[in-house]
Order: C-alpha cells, then structure tokens, then sequence
C-alpha cells in the first residue's frame, strides 16, 4: 500500500506532460500506464479464483476475508481496563469475548490453554503479544477442527464476528467503533511517542540499522516437516538443524562461506557509513532543484521520480512507526523494504543533477530550440 501515492505522483506526471502532445497520444499514454495494473488486478484474480476452487477461500489469503476481519477486529474493538502496549487482546478481553460468543469459546482450551501455553513460554511472556497473536489465534481454530477445509474456516470466523457485533450493539460488551479491522487500537497514550518514532525509524533505515550478513552458530530451528515445506515454498537452501552436521562440513566449505559473509558484511558496513552522507547531501540536493524547477516552471521526470521515492520511504517509515508504537518493535525486517529506495533516491538525484547539467536540446522547425529534461 505504501507504494500507491508514489505510483500516483508518477502517473499524474506522465499524464499531464502528454497532454501537450494531443489528445490520441494521451489515450495511448493513459492505456500504457493501465496496463500494469490490469495485469496485476488479472493475476490477483486468477489466484483468488485458484484459492476459492482448490481451498475454498475467495481471497489471496483467509485474513483479508470479510469473515476473518469480522472476527479478529470484533476482538480488537472490546475495551478492556488493563490494556498494555504491544498486547492488542489482552486476557481480559479474551475472557469477555468467551462470556458472549460460543463460537469464539471453543477456543478457549487452545488459546488460553496448551497452544497459547507453548507460545508464552517459549518467548518468556506472561501474555500473548500483538506479535504472535494473530498466530496463535489461527493455530486454535486449526487445533479446533475448522481447518479442514476454507469454507468451514470461513463460516467459523464468520458466526464468531457476528456473535461479538451483536454483544456490543445490545450493550453486553463495551466496545469501540470498528475503525479497522487488523491493526491494533490507537490510544490516546501513543500520539507523544509518533513523531520520535518516526524520526527514530526514518533514521534507522537511512543507516541500514539492523542489517547484518554473520550467521555464525544459527541454525535452523522447527520440525523437519516444516522446514522441509518451507524449503519447498521459498526455494531457499536451508541452514541445517543439526549442530552435529554442521560440524562435519569440510572446512573448505566452511571457509568458502565465511568468505562470502566477510565480503558481504564489509559492503554492508560500508553502505551503513557512505548511504547517510549521500541520503542528505541528495535530499539537499533534491530542494534545490525544485527551487530551481520552480523558477523555470518546469519539472523534470527524474524530479518527479525522486519525489516519488522519497515519498515511498516515507510512508514506509510511517507505517513501520505505527508497528513501532502499537504492535512490536523489532521492526529490523520490515526495513528492509525501505534501503533499495533509499539507494533508488540517492541514484535518481544524482540523474537528476547531470540532466540539468547537460540538458537536452531539440531544435524545431521553426528555429525554436526546446530544451528537455
């Protein structure tokens, strides 16, 4: 989502250049520019169409179903008098929720009992955070038996949604509007800690905070079924998850691999010290040129292009801030979406700057000379 205002910028830009060119070479720049988004509205629709027909679930994935977001978001919008941050449903909660759905009661043994159990203990909390929540919350209907097939997981989430709407409108529960229904409520208590999130994480991405090539002594952890299937799924190879095997690679491949991480960690720790100083030196950089574009009444597409990526970066640090402030804070992860744009904006300034250095210059028939970026 955070890619769409970026996009857009684009867009109106290449529109509202085309038009001085005339009417037909606008509809085909307009056809040109909707083209993408037919193809992924076409592929997003055949992959639902393939979801409903093999699992019987009419979406890419069941939580951005109406029926999973009525039940989830029902259990965000009940009130509870001892909330704490990063725990979206804290037991309390939970408990009124049983009080009043049967569905959602079902669960009970699972979420509060051996399931949620598993989960607490193995992170050491005495709750179930905003960060597994959601998890451990479909690894219970899946204990409970509604896994078997879509349209069973889909009915489940569906009667429990309805049975806690109907709590809250006749007054049995203390409920919030339903603002959303996935991400956790925004209290009063956390608008004095957006802005110097935001500054923290626009900061961390800038450096690539986190990022980190070493994986000596990691090794990777789960049943062999599942790795097995997530090997399957991503087509990664997988570090093994016996300490006993890793040991007895031969030590030219041992060497061979730290080699590459050695390698691999210097251009990181380079980038983390360089990317900074060219971050702000381009952003500098970027308003002088609009200064510039202004003056003349122009701007070049590179401008625009800029913009778009800085915008992107941005709403990326937005979003991240309010994962920040409402759900957890190891965001490390996340970020990294952000530093391709971060080094895309770096290199689009710095386009940006030899186009204008070195303009273009057409001569027309007239004798006019036009000068393009």
């Amino acid at each position: 989502i955070w890619i769409v205002p970026s996009l857009v910028l684009v867009y109106l830009y290449i529109m509202w250049t085309s038009r001085k060119k005339g009417r037909h070479h606008l509809y085909g720049v307009v056809a040109l520019l909707v083209l993408p988004v037919l193809i992924l509205g076409a592929f997003t629709h055949i992959l639902t169409e393939l979801n409903k027909e093999h699992y019987g679930v009419p979406a890419c994935i069941e939580i951005e179903t109406p029926e999973f977001k009525s039940a989830y978001g029902g259990l965000l919008r009940i009130r509870s008098n001892h909330w704490r941050r990063f725990y979206p449903v804290v037991k309390d909660v939970r408990e009124k929720a049983y009080a009043v759905s049967p569905t959602f009661r079902r669960l009970k043994i699972y979420l509060d009992g051996s399931i949620g159990k598993k989960w607490m203990d193995t992170y050491h909390m005495t709750d179930l955070p905003a960060a597994f929540f959601i998890w451990v919350f479909r690894d219970s209907v899946a204990k409970a038996g509604y896994y078997q097939n879509g349209s069973k997981a889909l009915d489940f989430y569906s009667r429990m949604g309805k049975e806690i709407d109907q709590a809250c409108a006749d007054g049995r529960l203390d409920c919030r509007m339903r603002i959303t229904s996935l991400v956790p409520t925004w209290h009063k208590e956390y608008n004095k800690l957006l802005f110097p999130t935001f500054i923290s994480v626009f900061n961390r991405i800038i450096h690539f905070d986190g990022f980190s090539a070493k994986t000596d002594g990691m090794i990777s952890r789960g049943s062999r079924k599942n790795i097995q299937i997530y090997s399957a799924v991503t087509r990664e190879k997988i570090v093994t998850s016996r300490r006993d095997a890793l040991r007895a690679t031969p030590e030219y491949y041992l060497h061979l691999n730290k080699e590459k991480t050695r390698i691999l960690q210097d251009i990181g720790k380079s980038y983390q010290k360089i990317v900074p100083v060219l971050f702000w030196a381009a952003l500098v950089t970027l308003l002088g040129l609009l200064f510039f574009s202004w003056k003349r009444r122009h701007l070049c597409f590179f401008t625009i292009l800029a913009m778009a990526a800085l915008g992107g970066i941005t709403a990326i640090t937005f979003i991240l801030a309010l994962l920040d402030i409402t759900s957890y804070s190891e965001i490390g992860r996340a970020m990294h979406t952000a530093f391709p744009l971060v080094l895309f904006f770096i290199v689009t300034v710095c386009i940006d700057v030899l186009i204008h250095l070195f303009p273009i210059t057409t001569e027309v028939d007239n004798g006019q000379v036009i000068t393009e970026c």
